[in-house]
C-alpha cells in the first residue's frame, strides 16, 4: 500500500500520530526553525528510503517540511514517523508462523483446496 504523507499545522497529542497517519495519511511536524544550512539532501535521500521501505512515500510538501527542520527535529520528527509507520505494519505484534518448520514441514495437501479456472 502506497499512501503519500502530508503535514499538518496543529499539535495533536502524542496519541493522535498514529490515527493522524492511519486515517489521514498525515504527519504532524512542529514548526520550522530557522536553519544556517540547508539539511544535507543524502539525510533526506535516506529518510525517503526507510520510508519507502515500508510501503510509504514523502509527499513533497512533507519532504519540504523535514528539509526545513533543524537536525535535532529533524531526526526527532523521523523515528517518530518511522516508529508509527512500524506500529502500523504490525512490528509490535506477535507474529506466529501457519508452518512452524517452514520450508521443511509444510504439509503435502496444502495446496489441495485451491480450485484452478481453466
Amino acid at each position: 500500500m502506497h499512501v503519500t504523507v502530508r503535514p499538518v499545522t496543529s499539535a495533536p497529542a502524542r496519541t493522535v500520530h498514529r490515527a493522524l497517519l492511519q486515517r489521514r495519511a498525515a504527519v504532524y511536524l512542529p514548526a520550522a526553525a530557522v536553519r544556517p544550512e540547508p539539511v544535507s539532501p543524502a539525510a533526506l535521500t535516506a529518510l525517503d528510503v526507510v520510508v519507502l521501505d515500508r510501503g510509504y512515500l514523502l509527499a513533497p510538501e512533507l519532504r519540504a517540511a523535514f528539509a526545513a527542520l533543524d537536525d535535532a527535529t529533524l531526526l526527532a520528527a523521523a523515528s517518530t514517523l518511522l516508529s508509527d509507520v512500524e506500529e502500523l505494519l504490525g512490528a509490535g505484534r506477535q507474529h506466529t508462523p501457519l508452518f512452524r518448520s517452514f520450508p521443511d514441514g509444510i504439509p503435502t495437501d496444502t495446496g489441495d483446496d485451491v480450485t484452478s479456472t481453466s
